[in-house]
């Protein structure tokens, strides 16, 4: 319905809305959606670094002269079945690696500490020294030792540079070289001062075939001058050795041209010990047998019997 009002003071009218629903709301202006952000990747964590390794130690079967060995270290033979080394207790211990069984130490545990290093000397000693004083010794001073070496066997060995073993423990022996003994103790007590004849002459050829005949059994072996018995010397009976090779008691020596006694025919001796840079010998010619001590200049190489 419209209603007419009539205002005074000659205002026109207005015409109201009398609408039940009341004025129209004003319109709003819509927003603009705002965009979306971007969907960022997540930095990927760097990865930790891996923690360096400690190096091992290296693997030694030798320490030579004025190194120490101390708690902590040890040799290892180059096959790696024994280790010896300075336990905390300051005994130094030689073991088998599969069971850790002993083989054989200083036993210096009670009068040694943590403290204690062996060291092979200058002087030739083996030395396990604790509390600033040596409380066990080999007793090498005033020898040409120089290395102190872990074996295959786990034989522990003091040796000169040229490979001659000044001490050794345990001590062991094998079988051929036992032998070797019996048959070298055999050759001395039967021909000590005498002058050896066989097949007509006593030369050192002779007494070398008193030993191969008469003390190992084997047949005589003829030859003219006596570097040829490296050669001619039946590979059955004989194990023939380089000039280079450590010799054992009983091996046989032969010297070829250039020996100093005898320029071209050379010498040949039985083997007493290894020394060095010489040998100790069971000889004649000249004189009866007797021990002597000649040089390895001039080897040919030795035989070995084989026992």
């Amino acid at each position: 319905m419209l209603a007419m009002i009539f205002g005074g003071g000659g205002s026109s009218g207005k015409v109201a809305n009398s609408s039940p629903d009341g004025p129209s709301p004003e319109p709003t202006s819509s927003s603009t959606p705002k965009p979306a952000p971007d969907a960022t990747t997540k930095p990927k964590p760097k990865p930790e670094p891996k923690p360096t390794p400690k190096p091992q130690p290296k693997r030694t079967s030798k320490i030579v002269a004025n190194a120490r060995l101390t708690a902590g270290q040890q040799l290892t033979s180059e096959n790696g079945e024994y280790f010896a080394a300075v336990q905390d207790d300051g005994n130094f211990v030689i073991r088998r690696t599969k069971d850790r069984a002993p083989i054989w130490a200083t036993g210096t545990e009670k009068v040694a500490g943590r403290d204690a290093y062996l060291r092979i000397q200058k002087d030739g000693n083996l030395v396990l020294y604790s509390g600033g004083q040596a409380r066990w010794a080999s007793d090498t001073a005033g020898t040409t030792a120089r290395i102190l070496e872990l074996g295959n066997d786990g034989v522990l060995r003091v040796n000169g540079e040229n490979g001659h073993v000044f001490w050794m423990r345990p001590k062991r022996k094998d079988s051929s070289s036992t032998k070797a003994d019996k048959v070298m103790d055999r050759l001395i007590s039967q021909t000590r001062g005498k002058q050896v004849y066989n097949h007509g002459g006593n030369q050192c050829v002779a007494l070398f075939n008193h030993y191969n005949e008469n003390i190992l059994g084997h047949g005589f072996i003829s030859v003219i001058l006596a570097r040829q018995l490296y050669s001619a010397a039946p590979d059955s009976h004989w194990e023939k050795l380089p000039a280079s090779a450590k010799p054992r008691r009983g091996d046989v020596a032969i010297w070829g041209k250039g020996w100093p006694w005898d320029t071209e025919a050379g010498h040949v001796a039985m083997v007493v010990s290894d020394d060095g840079s010489h040998v100790k010998v069971w000889t004649q010619n000249p004189g009866a047998a007797h021990e002597a001590r000649f040089t390895k200049s001039y080897l040919i190489g030795y035989l070995r019997p084989k026992l």
